[in-house]
């Protein structure tokens, strides 16, 4: 885990949103060394929205089915203005709600799998600065 740790620790002065793919059956481990590094792990689109909102530092994990929502997320991170989109699940009514990207961080965690599957889809690794391939 010595290599994830070298990652963050230049991760952390980059504004865009980062990418760590790791092998299959260590996102537990993973998970653990990045709480201990101060992220919040996640694997929900909602969770992670109100975690940036709040000002965390936040790590998702990848699947498939979040792809579109990820992609959109990533995008809305990417932009300057410090602004994210959200969906109110009851009402269904957008806004755009501001967070501080001085003081949040946002990683993705995926397996090549997993990167492979939702990139089919969508280039999320286009909507990333560093990237790093943990072994």
């Amino acid at each position: 885990m010595k290599q994830l740790i070298n990652f963050l620790e230049r991760f952390i002065s980059q504004q865009e949103a980062g990418l760590v793919v790791i092998e299959p059956g260590c996102d537990a481990e993973v998970s653990q060394m990045l709480f201990t590094q101060g992220f919040v792990v996640r694997d929900t689109i909602a969770e992670c929205h109100e975690l940036l909102l709040q000002g965390a530092s936040v790590a998702i994990l990848l699947h498939e089915d979040l792809a579109k929502e990820l992609y959109d997320l990533l995008g809305d991170y990417a932009e300057p203005v410090g602004l994210i989109q959200t969906v109110d699940a009851q009402t269904l009514k957008v806004s755009l709600k501001p967070f501080k990207r001085e003081r949040t961080k946002l990683l993705v965690v995926a397996t090549e799998s997993s990167l492979s599957s939702a990139e089919k889809r969508l280039p999320i690794s286009e909507r990333v600065g560093m990237v790093e391939r943990i072994s």
